[in-house]
């Protein structure tokens, strides 16, 4: 099944398949939430698997969220194509990211917070993983600095690193865990579904 998501100023995500369904969802941690609290999403089950990263069908989540993490610089290109500077660094209000603080943050976490997950998770033994403060990044400056264009080429290398990474494991290498210092243990499966989520 093929799916776009679609993130709305108002912080709705469309999830949109191509069997002409669209469903409405908020731009939550979905993947931590019990399922008795999504009955009232209109997902499916298979689609609360694969969002929230449960090990039923986790070949196929897998295979979704890698393909997700694959089509994210595509869309990024796409989206900021025939944008002068001057718009990508515009910020819709003053405690929103603008365009290019946006892919900026898209860079760090996927240098700062994803790519040493995995590495810690296939490389040791539940590893304790320390949270991301985006906030404590944001205060320091991290994503400002940098053009649009320049943070799309430095992630769009860095991601296709991490797809490397990951399209040579083994699907049963995705049941390993680490141990996150707030949320507690999770998958190296869950994480890449976090990973999609929040692209």
């Amino acid at each position: 099944v093929n799916r776009t998501f679609l993130l709305c100023p108002n912080r709705t995500l469309l999830l949109c398949c191509d069997t002409g369904s669209m469903y409405v969802l908020k731009a939550t941690n979905l993947w931590y939430t019990p399922r008795e609290k999504c009955a009232d999403s209109g997902l499916s089950d298979r689609w609360l698997s694969y969002l929230r990263g449960d090990p039923v069908d986790g070949r196929n989540a897998v295979r979704y969220a890698v393909n997700q993490l694959e089509a994210t610089p595509r869309i990024l290109h796409a989206l900021i194509e025939g944008l002068g500077d001057g718009e990508t660094t515009a910020k819709p209000g003053p405690s929103s990211f603008s365009v290019a603080e946006t892919i900026a943050h898209l860079l760090h976490v996927e240098t700062h917070c994803y790519q040493p997950r995995i590495s810690m998770i296939l490389e040791q033994e539940n590893p304790l993983l320390a949270t991301y403060d985006a906030k404590r990044y944001e205060a320091e400056g991290a994503y400002v600095g940098t053009s649009a264009r320049e943070a799309l080429r430095e992630f769009t290398g860095v991601r296709s690193t991490n797809l490397s990474v990951l399209k040579s494991l083994s699907i049963d290498r995705f049941a390993r865990r680490g141990r996150h210092e707030s949320v507690g243990l999770f998958t190296l499966g869950e994480l890449i579904n976090e990973c999609a989520a929040h692209d």
